[in-house]
């Protein structure tokens, strides 16, 4: 990831990020996050983030074939950490909203869906610690994956 200018959530936060450094991709980025976070499901997800102490950085990765979307460690030397080095390590996700829906995922699964998909995994490894506890949570999440989506997408469609 380019490690690069990123816009704040939130007056002076940093607990979510994006990528500013590519022409255009925070206007792209910007509408998806406020979908989510209209819906409670989103809304819970978005406030366990802030809540949690960590961050999430969302930035658009080096073109990906076939389209993908990625999950990691931020660096502890990302201009995050070393504003403020008590912040507990984060995670960075590479996401390109112009490869979703995808033709090679069988669910066709919108931008924001996938995001959301991302933006809870994240919340997820955030309040495991340690990358032990992360699979052990993601491992407990993954039954779960289809009645999330299905509840965000009913969420979605309501409003």
């Amino acid at each position: 990831m380019r490690g690069q200018p990123t816009s704040d959530f939130g007056a002076g936060s940093s607990w979510l990020q994006i990528d500013t450094s590519a022409p255009g991709y925070a206007g792209r980025l910007v509408p998806l996050v406020a979908v989510i976070a209209r819906t409670p499901s989103g809304r819970a997800i978005l406030e366990g983030i802030r809540e949690s102490g960590g961050s999430v950085k969302i930035e658009k990765p080096e073109q990906t074939d076939p389209p993908n979307a990625t999950l990691g460690r931020e660096s502890s030397t990302s201009p995050t950490m070393l504003k403020n080095p008590s912040t507990k390590t984060g995670w960075c996700i590479g996401f390109d909203p112009d490869d979703w829906p995808s033709p090679l995922d069988p669910a066709g699964r919108s931008p924001e869906a996938i995001l959301f998909l991302l933006l809870r995994e994240a919340l997820g490894r955030l309040r495991a610690g340690g990358e032990a506890d992360a699979r052990r949570v993601i491992a407990e999440l993954d039954p779960e994956e289809a009645a999330a989506i299905a509840r965000f997408q009913q969420e979605r469609s309501a409003q």
